[in-house]
């Protein structure tokens, strides 16, 4: 899947390509020539969008590509007015290597995807229950006691590394116990597990 970058600030993109140096890269630099043929993952900058914002609605509605949006400030309420437009991930233009490799990575697999910090204050938003509701009580009881542990600070918004921390785990033990607790409450991410008990 190739990658399409569309962004007219030149410090941007060298900061991009060179974190993607692994992958095929495509610049563009009007939203004219963005292409709706072959299936891609368009990443774009929050300026570019703004200044061709019906064109970049258009085309978000009309295209089979995975658009994730890269801003500088990256806020909680642009996530929401660009994730209702249709996008596929947002996050902070900056970001190391990692975390956008991790968006392409997600949006490739058809998922959503958002910068870790604001994914920490969606969950802190979230108003959370206490107490496991009934229709999930059956599930909860087939969890082990560590993976009991683990969601109950899932559920209240803990990241994976405050987790590993209070209860003294490898991050790596952590990601398993999540992996284990996500597939038996059939659930693919924090954000969906949360919502069971909203």
């Amino acid at each position: 899947m190739d990658i399409i970058l569309f962004c007219n600030d030149i410090d941007l993109l060298g900061h991009w390509k060179t974190q993607l140096e692994d992958y095929e890269i495509i610049v563009i630099d009007k939203a004219d020539n963005l292409p709706y043929e072959k299936r891609s993952i368009v990443i774009c900058s929050m300026e570019s969008l703004q200044l061709n914002l019906n064109a970049m609605s258009e085309y978000i509605k009309t295209s089979s590509h995975k658009i994730v949006v890269l801003d500088r400030n990256p806020t909680l309420n642009k996530a929401r007015w660009l994730f209702g437009m249709g996008i596929d991930g947002y996050g902070n233009a900056l970001s190391a290597k990692i975390y956008l490799q991790s968006a392409i990575d997600a949006v490739s697999k058809n998922l959503k995807w958002i910068v870790p910090d604001l994914t920490t204050q969606i969950i802190q938003n979230l108003t959370l229950l206490d107490n496991i509701s009934l229709k999930n009580e059956s599930l909860w009881n087939e969890l082990t006691q560590k993976e009991k542990e683990i969601a109950r600070f899932l559920k209240d918004g803990y990241s994976n590394m405050q987790i590993s921390e209070k209860l003294n785990i490898s991050i790596n033990t952590v990601k398993t116990h999540i992996k284990h607790i996500y597939s038996k409450f059939s659930v693919k991410d924090k954000i969906s597990f949360i919502l069971l008990f909203k």
